[in-house]
């Protein structure tokens, strides 16, 4: 029986021990919080397991194997770097750290140990997304060419809300659109060229607006928007073939590929599918069952730590590209610089500790 670790007994922590008790051969002995009494209650309604205020007291008494962190932002790093010191595997929420510098701490850190390290992307987990892979893998779209995705809703609030907690839409939500698109493609874009507006009362990016431009030649346009009315995640891809959509959590793909008559022969014909599935839990359920297969069998996780780096790399190359006004080139030579949050220009990240998401 792995015995695992949460740090951050929030709302998202809550829902991380609710999937981590469907999984088999794991079970969660030890809950930190720095209020105490977020542990506790979430011990008791877990059904077990002791109560800390501290995660350094929990990874030195609970007999921990593995760790599932569920802070902030601004201290995903220091609950990483601290668990991995430890001895400790690691899963972390997405985003895994404010920015590239940060997460190239944790993963070197992490090999180093030769220690498990997986990112929360829970949407590669979730069906609407997976029946979508297969249907861009059984050539519904052909060469992709193209790619709109945008993700977001009302204004954040709490810390989310404030630029100097690492919120922001950008950092929260758009980490999981670049993930998604970068995974549905099998590239990591190459050119990033982006406009970002900030909010004028917590100083947190609103609404961000980029291109990414791929090595085979594919284009990306995103929107990450916590200023609109009605909550949106939609992702298309369109190739010489056809397309294909997903939007969730509405859980529905609609497809236009003429070349399959399975989804209609002619140009204007469109199908949709309909998931009927929950579009939450089972996809937390199956990040958490991955994750501890990986620390199981000893492999590296679905999810590898270099490929959340990959998208904090995008990230910062987000911010950047709006505040030069030009276009970014990545590639792997690139050096990551920065400790703060994402902030518009002119602003400062007063790093404050945080307990839980």
């Amino acid at each position: 029986m792995l015995r695992l670790g949460l740090i951050g007994c929030g709302g998202h922590g809550r829902t991380l021990a609710s999937a981590a008790a469907e999984v088999e051969d794991a079970v969660i002995g030890g809950f930190a919080d720095v209020d105490i009494g977020k542990a506790e209650n979430l011990a008791r309604d877990a059904g077990g397991g002791d109560a800390f205020s501290s995660a350094e007291a929990m990874l030195k008494a609970a007999g921990v194997d593995a760790v599932l962190i569920a802070t902030p932002h601004p201290t995903l790093r220091d609950g990483c770097l601290e668990a991995i010191e430890a001895g400790k595997h690691v899963f972390v929420e997405k985003p895994m750290a404010l920015n590239a510098a940060e997460g190239a701490e944790i993963v070197a850190a992490a090999r180093a140990a030769d220690l498990r390290l997986m990112v929360g992307y829970c949407l590669r987990f979730a069906e609407i997304r997976t029946k979508m892979q297969s249907l861009l893998g059984q050539g519904c779209a052909g060469d992709v060419q193209a790619i709109s995705a945008g993700k977001g809703g009302d204004p954040l609030t709490g810390w989310l809300a404030e630029a100097d907690s690492g919120g922001g839409q950008l950092l929260f939500l758009g980490s999981h659109l670049v993930d998604q698109i970068i995974w549905l493609l099998g590239e990591a874009p190459v050119e990033i060229y982006a406009s970002v507006t900030y909010r004028q009362d917590t100083g947190s990016d609103e609404t961000s607006a980029f291109q990414m431009r791929f090595p085979g030649g594919a284009v990306a346009q995103c929107i990450v928007s916590q200023a609109v009315g009605s909550y949106f995640d939609f992702v298309e891809f369109m190739g010489r073939n056809g397309r294909v959509r997903s939007d969730w959590p509405l859980n529905t793909i609609q497809i236009a590929s003429p070349g399959l008559a399975t989804y209609g022969g002619g140009l204007s014909d469109t199908a949709q599918i309909r998931v009927t599935s929950d579009p939450r839990m089972p996809m937390y359920v199956a990040e958490i069952r991955e994750f501890v297969d990986a620390v199981r069998s000893g492999r590296d996780p679905s999810i590898s730590g270099e490929e959340g780096l990959t998208v904090l790399r995008v990230l910062d190359a987000v911010v950047e590209s709006a505040n030069s006004g030009i276009p970014v080139t990545l590639n792997a030579n690139r050096p990551v610089v920065g400790r703060g949050a994402r902030t518009a220009p002119g602003e400062s990240m007063r790093h404050r500790e945080g307990s839980s998401r």
